[in-house]
């Protein structure tokens, strides 16, 4: 696909929605800026968690047989939110560079 064909096919999106074509690529950016907040605050509640599981296990008293898989799981939990948290980061800042390279794969259907 030229890139004649992606400016005619993003012309008649335009013209579908109602909108000029300026204002496509906006659209396409704050959808990936409210995605990446709400996958980072996905993130945080996974970190949270972790925290409150890790407190709540070293608060309380278990054999050493069941200790040490138990403190496993809040250092999981927090390292999946925080790679969650971490992954969003560029989403959120990039956000107009990803919503132009993925609109030209949507119009690609791809």
């Amino acid at each position: 696909m030229t890139g004649k064909e992606i400016s005619e096919i993003i012309e008649q999106l335009a013209e579908t929605l109602g909108m000029a074509s300026s204002e496509i690529i906006p659209h396409y950016a704050l959808w990936y800026r409210i995605s990446s907040i709400s996958y980072m605050i996905f993130g945080l509640m996974f970190f949270y968690s972790g925290l409150l599981f890790y407190k709540k296990v070293t608060k309380s008293e278990y054999d050493s047989e069941h200790f040490i898989p138990l403190l496993i799981i809040p250092f999981v939990l927090s390292f999946i939110g925080l790679w969650i948290f971490f992954a969003n980061i560029g989403d959120l800042f990039g956000a107009t560079g990803i919503s132009i390279h993925r609109l030209i794969l949507d119009l690609r259907c791809e």
